[in-house]
């Protein structure tokens, strides 16, 4: 279905990816896996044609797939309403018909440009697609929890949940074949997240995405595509999330044998060259000054074969040093975070009083009262559109109270 072959790709003199290649067939669940920076972002966007490799090719079979493309920021045009965002009208029908137009004509005289046939391919797909049964938006809308949203709501005035929700509805209402994933589990709540699993893996068609979250990798990914940050590279493993730990904890451990043999290898070589060098300074002042013509010889032979076997082991000494030389493994998912040292507060952190958060129109949390302590964790969590970030940004002063008091403490 998906065929990535020889991609590679620079900004300025930084290498981001290098000669990438992996396939994704009908019924896999691949997952672009890799440390942050990696390239993983930028290899999506390569493939839904964001972007453009410096080498190589992004190929769909057959060239027809449709396919769907949730990406990790969600831009929505101002002032479209939901039921302008799923169910294109005549007006989107008549712009598509316009740059479909010009796209042609650029892709006649460009027609080695992926990125121009993908949105081709994308526009004439949208031409063809047929009136959406209003049940079948309403029903797909209730799966995804927006049910009670009117249709004329803007699609910028929802929460970051509701509008990845949202997103999550036009995939199902494409009836796409291929699906390329971008973090899909960003702001979701628990309840969206098991529908999301589920339909993902009842889903026939081939799927590529990227998350970080390592519950939904072992539960929906069938294999892994991992990017090397030092090579920029790509290496294939089949298997879940808890295959692939236990994958690189070997590799890891097998790294790290590996290098502290060859640094067990060194020590023995360096102490054998200065061995060998002492034993030939030895006959050459030693023995080699006696009367026998004879002993002489033959000391002075053993000599000259001693510095011999010297140079030997300083040569395989420096091979080990410089050509054969194995880097340290680096441990590339362990996170440091260091704090600057902070005054300490008093006892009482946070002190909401009878709180209630939310914009003019509408109060989305009423009466919170809490007292939070120094030392004290605080997990704060519900539905998506529940005022969760309404909430955060009142406490942070981005958001006047409605009702109520915040008081935090300072340092």
């Amino acid at each position: 279905m998906l065929t990535v072959n020889n991609i590679t790709k620079k900004y300025e003199l930084k290498t981001v990816l290098s000669h990438v290649s992996f396939t994704v067939q009908k019924g896999e669940r691949a997952a672009l896996f890799g440390p942050n920076g990696c390239g993983k972002t930028t290899l999506i966007k390569i493939i839904s044609g964001e972007e453009r490799a410096d080498q190589g090719t992004v190929q769909f079979t057959p060239p027809g797939i449709k396919w769907f493309y949730l990406p990790q920021l969600k831009k929505f045009p101002v002032g479209k309403t939901l039921e302008q965002y799923l169910v294109p009208g005549n007006v989107e029908q008549l712009h598509a018909e316009k740059e479909l137009a010009v796209i042609a004509q650029a892709l006649s005289l460009h027609p080695e440009n992926d990125a121009l046939q993908q949105t081709f391919d994308q526009l004439l797909a949208l031409l063809g697609e047929p009136d959406q049964d209003p049940a079948v938006v309403a029903d797909v809308l209730w799966q995804v929890g927006l049910a009670g949203m009117a249709y004329d709501t803007p699609v910028t005035h929802l929460s970051g949940g509701q509008q990845t929700r949202l997103m999550l509805a036009k995939m199902v209402l494409s009836k796409p074949e291929f699906l390329i994933l971008d973090e899909p589990t960003n702001d979701l709540d628990e309840m969206m997240l098991g529908w999301l699993e589920d339909w993902l893996r009842a889903f026939p068609g081939g799927i590529l995405f990227v998350s970080h979250d390592r519950v939904f990798l072992n539960r929906i990914a069938t294999r892994f595509i991992e990017l090397d940050r030092r090579t920029h590279q790509a290496s294939l493993f089949e298997g879940n999330y808890d295959d692939w730990l236990q994958r690189r904890a070997a590799a890891e451990g097998a790294a790290i044998g590996a290098w502290n043999r060859q640094r067990s290898e060194i020590r023995q070589l360096k102490n054998a060259v200065e061995h060998t060098r002492q034993i030939a300074r030895f006959r050459k002042g030693g023995k080699a000054d006696s009367g026998d013509k004879f002993a002489k010889g033959y000391f002075a032979n053993r000599s000259r074969g001693t510095i011999r076997r010297a140079k030997q082991l300083e040569e395989r000494l420096e091979t080990l040093k410089t050509e054969k030389k194995l880097d340290k493994p680096g441990q590339f998912w362990r996170i440091k975070m260091a704090f600057d040292q902070m005054t300490e507060t008093g006892d009482q952190v946070l002190i909401l009083d009878q709180l209630s958060v939310g914009y003019a129109e509408a109060a989305l949390i009423r009466g919170i009262d809490l007292r939070l302590t120094r030392g004290k964790i605080c997990a704060l969590s519900g539905k998506n559109g529940s005022g969760k970030t309404t909430l955060i940004k009142t406490i942070m002063g981005g958001l006047p109270p409605l009702a109520g008091e915040v008081g935090l403490a300072q340092t």
